[in-house]
């Protein structure tokens, strides 16, 4: 191919100069037909990135949020249990006590 071209250049004679100045645009056209491309793929690139960015932060600060109430309301739960007496364990069986209240914790869980 590069002996195709030369002998091309060589045939033109006095216009080998006109002949590498098209080369160079030729070389900047076919940049600047190919750029819509290159800044399409950077463009989705980023908003892949941004779209990970976003989603990063929100998990960050919402997905927090069910462990710490949960962790409060254990507490609430605990605190409770404490003031019962533990003659009201061994007169009632616990399963008949977590039955009792399904309604409370599963509320309390869905929040």
């Amino acid at each position: 191919m590069f002996k195709t071209i030369r002998r091309i250049i060589n045939w033109c004679g006095e216009f080998k100069g006109k002949l590498y100045i098209g080369f160079v645009f030729s070389f900047f056209s076919n940049i600047f037909a190919a750029m819509p491309i290159m800044v399409a793929a950077y463009t989705v690139g980023m908003l892949i990135f941004f779209r990970f960015l976003f989603d990063y932060l929100r998990a960050k600060f919402q997905e927090a949020i069910s462990y710490e109430l949960i962790a409060r309301d254990r507490l609430a739960i605990g605190d409770a249990l404490k003031r019962v007496s533990l003659g009201y364990f061994q007169q009632m069986n616990t399963g008949n006590f977590w039955m009792r209240r399904p309604q409370v914790l599963t509320r309390k869980m869905n929040i």
